[in-house]
């Protein structure tokens, strides 16, 4: 399973980066460089995903962890929140 969430980073006046998301355009934020900007992005991004799904950022930063087991069950909610639906394809090689 992949989550792609791209964000745009815009060089500020005084310095540093703002990223923005398009897709989650609640996820704001900004960091001293492009470096702090990404790590600062990751966290805004689970903090608004965690208030769009009515859960804790840490079950946010599971479900997207691909080392973490989520329950299926959170995966859908969490793709029907998205407006995205789980589909699950079985191909003979």
């Amino acid at each position: 399973m992949r989550y792609a969430y791209p964000c745009t980073l815009v060089p500020e006046d005084g310095g540093g980066f703002f990223v923005s998301f398009p897709d989650v355009p609640e996820a704001l934020t900004g960091g001293a460089d492009r470096l702090e900007a990404l790590q600062m992005a990751e966290d805004a991004l689970a903090v608004a995903l965690g208030e769009r799904f009515g859960v804790s950022e840490s079950s946010v930063r599971k479900l997207i962890n691909p080392e973490h087991r989520s329950h299926i069950g959170q995966v859908k909610n969490a793709l029907r929140v998205l407006g995205r639906c789980l589909v699950v394809e079985d191909k003979a090689a």
